[in-house]
């Protein structure tokens, strides 16, 4: 499978994922029976990562037009901003590098950036086969040659 079809099977399942795992506020009954909400302890600091990788997923596919294709830009970069607020709040979780590699690989068309997020999933202890050959590849591009002290 090219790594545009296994992106296209990875963003399907992010947004399958996203629908059984949503934010939402918890709420209870009061003595009266109203539904009230109910008073939570502060989000550690992984919940809240993860409930922002959850808004950038919901954004990357709202940005795509699916009959036209097209990519909605403003969608795209408050996606992006979103993932980059997880990155910040959890920088060793590895989906959320590869995800930031994947944006930038397919949506941006900007392989060098999409390439350092790929090194950081794979440096993080990411195993994905598919990703692990991309930083292979886009290494030949954007790493120098290593001089092997031969003078050829």
């Amino acid at each position: 499978m090219t790594r545009a079809g296994y992106f296209c099977v990875y963003l399907l399942s992010l947004s399958l994922l996203g629908a059984m795992v949503p934010g939402c506020i918890a709420l209870g009954l009061s003595r009266e029976g109203t539904i009230v909400p109910v008073e939570q302890p502060a989000m550690e600091t992984r919940d809240r990562a993860l409930l922002q990788f959850n808004k950038a997923t919901e954004l990357l596919v709202e940005a795509r037009n699916p009959q036209s294709g097209e990519i909605d830009i403003a969608k795209l970069d408050e996606a992006i901003s979103a993932y980059k607020e997880a990155e910040k709040l959890n920088p060793t979780d590895t989906e959320t590098q590869k995800q930031l590699g994947i944006v930038y690989e397919f949506f941006k068309k900007d392989e060098k950036t999409a390439y350092v997020y790929y090194r950081k999933y794979v440096a993080l202890g990411g195993s994905d086969q598919v990703i692990v050959a991309a930083v292979e590849e886009l290494a030949e591009k954007f790493e120098p040659a290593k001089d092997d002290g031969s003078g050829e």
